[in-house]
């Protein structure tokens, strides 16, 4: 048996050799193959910063979730003050500022909504949920005849608003402040998305201190936003948006027995109605309220001194847009009522200052028409002209006071819904567009 199996080995090992001495008898024949020139190409990653910035920048938020975070988050306003053109002061400076102007002659929105203050801690982080958020867009050029009201830039921040087919949950911890969202479906129609986000920072401070320094120090922030989306026909969808922030700053000195106190916060409602008409046409209608209140006091013993401020809009909007096939149009209205208490010293104690209501509050009503169209005359060349209206108009109930050396010498009273002063006049904007290179652009505008 074994013998038997020796010979089969030695015959299999046999013809083994013979093959493979006749394929490298083969293979030692020379051949010469030349191949043509391969060109492989591939399509290469949209980075999240690229393109012409020069007069309109737009960022994902989901896309910057790849940027480096600050303490933990991703903030998009921050970016937004690294864009060529942009400027700040400082980091502890919460605005930016535009083509030399100053940061209060920027307008920031929020689903439509003004928001007069976007920053916590006083510049470190903005008052807007990253997770809640959809799509930044800063306009520092040209602004068509839709956009006004401001001397400079304009902020629009829009929240996500899409309809979900199941629940999420997202959120990040971070050194100083966590915050996370929800997104929820309500039917095939209907979605909710829901977030909140709120510091620590003062469990840190406080006891710290306290224990360190004979002035204790307390600080709080939060933000809230929800968004209810609903989508009754294929052409019509309905979002209504709520947006809450507040700030609270608190130092006590034990040597003097004084207290300072400043909370300030943001309240912002807001319900968008778009609906395409037809194949060319768009309408998008929008109404907000939004209020901004600031309250700064200190104590001490029985003396109090404060200096309360508030702001209060209620706005509409209507956009009609359409376009035929190297025209793009648009035109519309909008309204505002600004409800306003500026900022007046007012004590209570041994030295007591209150002030005439009628003369604190001003009711100031704001209204424009715009009208504004784009031609294509080429890929490479485009033209941009607007007109725009705007009045503002201020009624009574006021009292307005003259005064001498501190002291009231002459008071002059407007009656309940008397004009008291108005102010209008016509905005024409016009561009001029020209793209050499595909990465090239070279803008004119008035």
């Amino acid at each position: 048996m074994y013998q038997k199996i020796t010979i089969f080995l030695l015959v299999a090992l046999n013809c083994f050799s013979s093959f493979s001495q006749s394929v490298e008898k083969k293979d030692t024949t020379d051949t010469r193959h030349t191949l043509k020139e391969v060109e492989i190409t591939a399509w290469q990653q949209r980075k999240i910063l690229s393109g012409l910035l020069s007069g309109k920048i737009k960022l994902n938020v989901a896309e910057l979730n790849t940027l480096p975070r600050f303490l933990g988050e991703t903030d998009a306003l921050r970016t937004m003050k690294l864009m060529p053109g942009v400027l700040t002061t400082g980091e502890l400076n919460s605005g930016f500022y535009v083509r030399g102007s100053e940061s209060s002659h920027n307008q920031i929105l929020l689903n439509g909504a003004p928001i007069y203050n976007a920053m916590h801690m006083l510049g470190f982080f903005s008052v807007f949920n990253s997770g809640h958020m959809n799509t930044f867009t800063l306009y520092k050029s040209h602004l068509d005849a839709s956009k006004g009201g401001r001397l400079s830039a304009t902020l629009d921040m829009q929240t996500r608003d899409t309809l979900v087919s199941k629940p999420t949950v997202s959120g990040n911890i971070g050194i100083i402040a966590s915050q996370a969202t929800v997104a929820l479906p309500l039917g095939k129609k209907v979605s909710v998305y829901l977030s909140g986000r709120k510091t620590y920072l003062g469990l840190l401070v406080k006891p710290l201190t306290t224990k360190m320094t004979d002035t204790p120090v307390d600080y709080d922030f939060e933000d809230y936003n929800a968004t209810f989306v609903f989508q009754p026909s294929e052409k019509d969808k309905v979002t209504a948006n709520f947006y809450y922030g507040s700030d609270y700053l608190d130092i006590e000195t034990g040597i003097y027995q004084t207290e300072g106190r400043i909370k300030w916060s943001n309240i912002a409602a807001s319900i968008l109605w778009n609906r395409p008409l037809g194949r060319i046409g768009e309408m998008t209608h929008t109404f907000y309220i939004t209020r901004y209140k600031n309250r700064l006091s200190i104590s001490q013993n029985q003396f109090t001194a404060w200096l309360p401020s508030e702001i209060t809009d209620y706005g509409y909007k209507n956009i009609f847009s359409f376009r035929e096939e190297k025209f793009l149009g648009t035109y519309g209205l909008e309204y505002v009522y600004h409800h306003m208490y500026p900022q007046i010293v007012e004590t209570q104690g041994a030295y007591t200052i209150h002030t005439d209501p009628d003369s604190r509050l001003y009711r100031i009503h704001e209204g424009a028409l715009f009208i504004n169209g784009k031609y294509f005359f080429s890929p490479r060349l485009s033209a941009e002209a607007g007109l725009r209206y705007s009045g503002t108009a201020q009624f009574g109930k006021f009292n307005y006071h003259t005064y001498r050396q501190g002291e009231i010498i002459d008071t002059q009273t407007y009656g309940k819904g008397e004009l008291i002063k108005f102010y209008g006049g016509f905005e024409p904007r016009i561009a001029l567009y020209f793209l050499p290179g595909s990465n090239q652009r070279i803008s004119l505008s008035l």
